[in-house]
Formats: structure tokens, sequence, C-alpha cells
């Protein structure tokens, strides 16, 4: 899966430091993430297989790379509740206890 994204370079002139910074691109939510993501209905955008090195091409014209920046079709992903260890400032979001799937106490799970 490919995100769609920025990436830049810059240098702190009061230090001397070159900072890199990247930002994923968001577009409105589909029907699944709509679900997930309810307050502002925004998901990544996800790059159709083979249109990765259009975004990436600098002569690629403006008007074919907003075409890439849709909602990815709900009927392809798969979603599965996590623990709320992903939001923990102190537990080692490392694990892979992080992302199993998860059933919420009262034994429901979202998808």
């Amino acid at each position: 899966m490919s995100l769609a994204g920025l990436w830049s370079e810059w240098t702190d002139s009061s230090t001397g430091e070159t900072v890199s910074t990247f930002s994923v691109i968001t577009t409105d939510a589909n029907d699944l993430m709509a679900d997930i993501h309810n307050s502002k209905k925004r998901m990544p955008v996800i790059l159709e297989r083979g249109s990765e090195l259009k975004w990436l091409d600098l002569n690629s014209p403006k008007d074919e790379i907003k075409e890439l920046l849709n909602p990815y079709r709900s009927e392809i992903l798969r979603a599965h509740t996590v623990s709320d260890l992903i939001n923990s400032k102190t537990a080692d979001r490392n694990s892979p206890d992080v992302i199993k799937p998860f059933a919420r106490e009262t034994g429901n799970t979202l998808f």
C-alpha cells in the first residue's frame, strides 16, 4: 500500500541543522473510513498500484495528480478494532500487541 505524501528538507538558519519533514496527504473518507474517523471524515490518500511513479514524477500534469487524490475504494479495505495502547504515551507502541485485533470489554468489535 502506498500513501501520497510530501517530503521536504530545510536547514535551520540559527543552528545549521538539516531537518527532514513529511506529511501524509488526506482526502474525504470512503464509507468504511467515515465510520472509523467519524468526526473529520478523512483518510490518507492511498495510491493505486502503478500510480506511484506518476505521483513522484515532478513533470506529471497537475490535473493528472489531482485525479489521484480520491478516496480509495471501501470494498478493498478491511478494518478491525485495535487496543487503546495505540494512543498511549507510555506503552511500547512498537509491540505487535498494539495492532492485534481487539475486543472491547462489551465483547463487541467495530468490524
